[in-house]
């Protein structure tokens, strides 16, 4: 009896530690950023690395006028450190660091982002879920 128990409290600790391993791997919202009009730039917040990853992932969840938007990797300066990607709604992407450095635990890094199309006037909106790893 002694041992259904154990392997009980086993089975069930297993169970949870993979329950945690499902949960959503994206870590922040962002939602409503406005992308300026002639393809300024926004920024999230800046977020502390928790893990040693080169890159971050980023999720597109709603656009409103634009089909498309650029978006980096960038230090706590906004100095971009990874290529550019563009993405549509629903789109995911894993943005590699491209500048040597930020693959640390503590590391700032913040996520860049502009309206892919060129337009005098008219400003964009951008929602998604990013996990700064």
């Amino acid at each position: 009896m002694k041992k259904k128990k154990i392997f009980a409290k086993i089975c069930g600790g297993c169970l949870l530690l993979s329950a945690i391993g499902i949960v959503n791997v994206y870590a922040a919202d962002y939602t409503g950023y406005a992308l300026p009009a002639r393809q300024g730039n926004n920024y999230t917040t800046q977020h502390e690395k928790e893990t040693a990853d080169n890159y971050i992932y980023n999720k597109v969840v709603d656009l409103e006028n634009t089909s498309t938007v650029t978006f980096w990797a960038a230090n706590s300066n906004k100095k971009q450190i990874s290529d550019d990607y563009d993405q549509k709604l629903g789109n995911n992407s894993k943005i590699k660091f491209t500048a040597s450095g930020y693959d640390a635990v503590g590391e700032e890094v913040m996520l860049g982002m502009e309206n892919a199309k060129w337009y005098w006037f008219e400003r964009a909106f951008v929602a998604g879920e990013v996990d700064f790893r």
